[in-house]
């Protein structure tokens, strides 16, 4: 894994993914009988985008694809990119390498269909590819994803990539193939990484923590 340099970067993501998506919410996966509210939440993002003229990665979870194709339309139309974000939120570590391949072609291919062009970006579920799951870049590479946005490079409760290193943009280097790396950010304090970014902490931490980590 190498740096691919020290410049600094802002970069804008979202999991397009509902409330219950998370597996501790929704065990039982009958998703049918929980409210819908990913038109209104995406409808206010992308608004919010517009009035700001500004660009985002949109990682979208295939079963939204499948259900609510007018949402990827909107979201591609405006210019936005595309990613995928699994099928149905299963964890990487929770899946063997062919359960893994099955369903981030399966998410690809309902993505692919409406959008009409390829996908390129992935990001795991829950950031759960981990240093003992890392055959899952050769199975993206081996699918046409070229980057990445997986790995938190601190614990985790779902895994974790504390061995990771710098949490810079990376290029991964496994095998003989080569995959763009967007780790989440992370600030050391007292030598231990911290991630202060992402929609969990964006609700927990008050936003002056939060602007002085992007400092």
């Amino acid at each position: 894994m190498k740096n691919i340099n020290d410049k600094k970067m802002n970069i804008l993501t979202f999991d397009i993914e509902e409330w219950f998506h998370c597996d501790f919410i929704s065990s039982d996966k009958n998703w049918s009988n929980y409210e819908v509210r990913i038109h209104k939440n995406t409808d206010f993002i992308l608004d919010v985008l517009s009035n700001y003229n500004r660009k985002a990665t949109f990682f979208i979870l295939g079963w939204i694809a499948e259900k609510y194709p007018e949402i990827v339309k909107k979201i591609h139309a405006e210019g936005h990119e595309i990613g995928c974000h699994s099928m149905k939120h299963k964890l990487v570590h929770s899946m063997t390498p062919n359960q893994f391949r099955e369903d981030t072609n399966r998410a690809l291919n309902e993505i692919e269909k409406i959008i009409g062009e390829k996908v390129i970006m992935y990001r795991a579920p829950a950031f759960s590819i981990t240093k003992d799951t890392t055959w899952a870049f050769e199975i993206l590479n081996e699918l046409g994803i070229t980057h990445d946005a997986s790995i938190f490079p601190a614990k985790h409760d779902y895994g974790g990539f504390p061995s990771f290193g710098d949490a810079k943009p990376s290029i991964i280097e496994i095998n003989g193939i080569f995959i763009k790396e967007f780790p989440m950010n992370v600030r050391k304090i007292i030598n231990k990484p911290i991630v202060f970014s992402g929609g969990g902490f964006f609700r927990l931490l008050p936003y002056n923590i939060i602007k002085r980590c992007c400092s």
